[in-house]
């Protein structure tokens, strides 16, 4: 089904989608798909479930994802990423923190990745003390 962003709450990441057959339809951002900025007047494609949108894309042509998503695809640089986490935990932590709220999906992986490769740090760390 086609519709319209009506609003979006980045603090509480929850919106309303008017669709074209004039029902409201609420969403939350882990139902919208592709990663970037939701606006209102946003043209999007979704699937109807007990009065919720999932399945949220964006249809107009217009839409922008962010510069580095015209870098990488979403599967190349969540790869990247995942190799940059577990080489710099750092990167990862700080990842986590950043996109927590924006990309919750994106965040738990960093913050598991980093996790784990600080834990193989101490215990290699820890192992060649004694």
């Amino acid at each position: 089904m086609k519709g319209t962003i009506l609003y979006f709450n980045e603090n509480e990441n929850k919106g309303q989608i008017a669709g074209h057959d004039g029902q409201r339809y609420s969403f939350v951002r882990m139902d919208f798909l592709k990663e970037g900025t939701i606006r209102e007047g946003m043209e999007v494609e979704f699937v109807a479930e007990e009065g919720g949108a999932k399945s949220i894309y964006p249809v107009n042509s217009n839409y922008s994802g962010g510069t580095i998503n015209n870098i990488f695809s979403g599967e190349e640089l969540s790869q990247i990423l995942a190799i940059a986490c577990a080489i710099i935990p750092l990167l990862g932590i700080v990842l986590y923190f950043v996109w927590m709220h924006s990309y919750p999906k994106k965040a738990k992986t960093a913050g598991i990745i980093s996790y784990m490769a600080l834990l193989v740090y101490l215990l290699r760390r820890f192992w060649y003390i004694y």
